[in-house]
């Protein structure tokens, strides 16, 4: 198993344990996830600093999501370590249910934001910023996270694709 400044893997035993994930400062430089959340129910991502520093061009994020129910991503900042790095995310939400992904500061990564496959009606992606990536934002072929209106939403910077965004 790839190695994680914090990581929670529930059973989905139908129970909602009530994860809180707050106020940390992650320092990563072989790492391949700060923060690595898996099938759990109602998690609470909110105010980490992850930092990032790595050459390889090895699959890593800073918040990786899996399988999560009633998940709320907050105003967390990600640093990587430059938008060239190879298969780099911010934030990635895999097959998850995130009401709430908001106020988040993502920057240096290949992308900013991933969705991949169905994220689930009501997903909420709001006051979210991107700064200098390949992608700010990035829905594969099969991501869902149902119709977003403006948001506030900003990308800065660079854009190595020439989109800040991109849904295959």
């Amino acid at each position: 198993y790839q190695s994680s400044g914090i990581s929670i893997l529930d059973t989905w035993s139908g129970a909602i344990a009530n994860y809180n994930i707050s106020g940390n400062y992650i320092y990563t430089t072989s790492g391949h996830r700060g923060i690595d959340c898996r099938t759990t129910s109602k998690p609470i991502i909110n105010d980490n600093k992850i930092f990032m520093y790595t050459t390889n061009n090895a699959d890593f994020a800073g918040i990786d999501l899996l399988g999560l129910i009633d998940a709320e991503v907050r105003c967390n900042r990600i640093v990587g370590p430059g938008s060239n790095i190879l298969k780099s995310f911010g934030i990635r939400s895999n097959q998850s249910s995130s009401r709430l992904m908001q106020c988040n500061h993502v920057s240096l990564t290949e992308t900013g934001v991933a969705f991949k496959g169905t994220n689930t009606i009501g997903t909420t992606f709001r006051g979210n910023t991107m700064t200098d990536h390949f992608y700010g934002l990035d829905l594969n072929s099969n991501a869902f996270i149902d119709r977003q209106r403006f948001h506030g939403n900003t990308w800065n910077g660079t854009f190595g694709s020439s989109f800040g965004a991109r849904n295959l």
